[in-house]
């Protein structure tokens, strides 16, 4: 037998497989229905609403876990349920999550999750290892009359559109009353013998049955069978329900996993299999017919049943597809473009040559004037990935308009043992800035620019900040300009700090105790000193500080094991904020910890830590 457990909301990952009892807030009981987590966070949900809290109204507003606000202006998933306050909910969450998000809700209407009781069992373990599969049909254990199949089938049609909940009693309950006002008579049958009918009546998809009709059976036979007869050979269930969905949900499909059994049932020889990313490669060119360019919406409108997000994947993922541009979602095919043998067999001595002494070179000092005259359609970069593909992958790596001789290729090209080395674009910012005293930003960016085609500020900022010292917002220098006295800057830190772990860097206001090292005092090269050169502390931030944004970050103790987040919530705890997400947003802001007021769903989880360390210390 399960042992019963009280939630804890400060360790919601203990509610994984398990299912909730019982349920009360400020000692008043909330009927669950024993039907799981998601109707549990429905019932809260329409407590509140049915309480008048004060903070209810933001919810549409606010998210409580993830990316959606709580209250949804429509339904975007077959697990959102229509509330009475005519706004939609998104149930489609594991266990643990439901718990975070019960619990920020309770939190955001006022409530003290001390007086939240909510109970739970694990899931029998005997009883799931042999559960019905989501969808399926029960196998009965006696003979079924087929007359009262059909009987029951019009009542549930009629009376449970959205499905009806097999181990519900309350269902149970209504169905015998609606049964006995249809049928004119009162249902004779026990209650697993209308449960066996009833599971026999639909198809059972996460321990509901759903009514499906022949009519709307023969119409995905329709609908299906016309692609199929434009050549198709895959069908992803999760597009063909997207596309269809107002008709699918009202005729009792209430999501693409129901799709399967139907489409088993309706096309004897069809192979229910998951649609990979190969299946979806050879359905592109398929239909990719003359054109040497096709944007990914010009392919999804040939392509109705293969989602748009699993074409720009594939396009991206295979070698074979070559993107237009950065600045466009057109893409070509490796075969619709025109470079001879010859012409790449010249491309490749080329580049071998240039490549001699170990070097990376760009895509601009190869010979590419007749490719690029022969494929006018295509854009240079596109030429480039051409070009690579087709001559220079073999013997090559490539790091944009960068390419090198591989390792193994390159002891056979060269004779004076030098090695190649990797050309990603950090490394190739860290090489550059190991040659130069003295840069700004906007010379890095440039550097960027021309040595590999784009501008990817983290690598900068992450060279710079390994390899220089900024001495202000906008400079950085070598290490031999500087001259740190590292035991006499260590102490007077120290002296700052005091008995703490850590302290805020906008916290340093005066320099008058640190020593000399050639160059004026600021926050900026105060850590870039306790990134690298500190024995004693060390720099922590969620990223690194740039010219948009005032110092933010901490020092910290070497010694200490918190982590940024950690640290966050310890000085939320220590403080006097109230732990809701608008005070402990502008706490982080104003002292020094975030840059932003922005909050979000990793504040929830900061506020939770916090609390736990201030009911540590009560």
């Amino acid at each position: 037998m399960n042992e019963t457990q009280k939630v804890n909301f400060l360790r919601p990952e203990l509610c994984h497989k398990t299912h909730p009892l019982t349920c009360s807030i400020k000692g008043e009981n909330i009927p669950l229905d024993n039907q799981g987590w998601a109707p549990a966070l429905m019932a809260i949900t329409e407590w509140l609403i049915a309480k008048g809290s004060p903070n209810i109204a933001s919810l549409q507003d606010k998210a409580m876990y993830g990316n959606y606000e709580f209250f949804l202006p429509s339904k975007i998933n077959a697990n959102c349920y229509l509330l009475s306050n005519g706004k939609w909910l998104n149930t489609r969450y594991a266990a643990d999550k439901i718990v975070i998000i019960i619990g920020n809700l309770c939190r955001h209407c006022g409530l003290n999750l001390n007086d939240i009781v909510i109970t739970y069992e694990a899931k029998d373990a005997s009883r799931s290892s042999k559960a019905p599969k989501k969808y399926s049909r029960s196998k009965p254990q006696f003979n079924l009359d087929p007359a009262i199949i059909e009987k029951l089938t019009k009542v549930l049609s009629k009376r449970f559109p959205n499905g009806y909940m097999l181990d519900s009693p309350i269902e149970l309950t209504r169905f015998r009353s609606f049964a006995a006002e249809d049928l004119g008579e009162e249902i004779s049958l026990s209650d697993d013998e209308i449960k066996t009918y009833i599971s026999a009546c639909g198809i059972v998809f996460e321990d509901k049955v759903y009514i499906v009709s022949a009519q709307t059976k023969e119409q995905i036979k329709k609908l299906a069978q016309e692609y199929i007869d434009e050549g198709a050979k895959n069908i992803v269930y999760a597009e063909f329900y997207a596309k269809n969905e107002n008709y699918l949900f009202n005729a009792g499909v209430v999501s693409a996993k129901m799709l399967n059994p139907i489409f088993v049932e309706i096309f004897p020889d069809w192979e229910s299999r998951r649609v990979k990313s190969d299946d979806i490669e050879k359905e592109i060119l398929r239909i990719w017919g003359d054109d040497v360019l096709l944007t990914c919406e010009q392919i999804d409108e040939r392509l109705r049943y293969i989602s748009i997000k699993d074409i720009k994947s594939t396009l991206r993922k295979k070698p074979d597809f070559i993107c237009n541009g950065r600045k466009t979602n057109a893409f070509t095919h490796i075969s619709k473009v025109d470079i001879p043998a010859e012409e790449c067999e010249a491309i490749l001595l080329a580049a071998i040559e240039k490549c001699k002494d170990g070097k990376h070179i760009s895509f601009a000092d190869l010979p590419l004037m007749e490719a690029l005259g022969r494929n006018p359609e295509l854009s240079i970069e596109a030429i480039y990935s051409a070009v690579f593909r087709l001559c220079l992958s073999e013997k090559f790596n490539r790091s944009d308009k960068l390419i090198a001789l591989k390792n193994e290729d390159i002891n056979s090209e060269i004779s004076d043992g030098s090695k190649g080395s990797d050309f990603d674009s950090q490394t190739i910012m860290e090489n550059h800035c190991r040659t130069i005293e003295r840069c700004c930003l906007d010379d890095l960016v440039k550097y960027q620019r021309e040595q590999i085609g784009e501008f990817k500020y983290p690598s900068i900022m992450k060279a710079a900040n390994e390899i220089m010292v900024r001495i202000d917002k906008e400079t950085f220098i070598a290490d031999r300009l500087v001259n740190f006295d590292i035991d006499g800057i260590d102490a007077a830190i120290e002296a700052s700090i005091k008995d703490a772990q850590y302290l805020p860097l906008k916290s340093f206001t005066t320099f008058a105790a640190f020593a000399h090292c050639g160059y004026a005092w600021n926050l900026f090269l105060l850590e870039s000193y306790c990134r690298r050169f500190s024995k004693k502390f060390r720099f922590d931030n969620a990223r690194a500080n740039s010219r948009n944004t005032h110092n933010t970050g901490v020092i910290v103790r070497e010694s200490s094991t918190l982590n940024y987040e950690e640290i966050m919530a310890d000085a939320i705890a220590k403080s006097d904020t109230d732990l809701n997400v608008e005070d402990a947003s502008a706490f982080l802001y104003e002292n020094g910890y975030a840059g932003t007021r922005r909050d979000g769903p990793k504040i929830y989880e900061i506020i939770n830590k916090a609390k736990a360390i201030r009911d540590r210390r009560h």
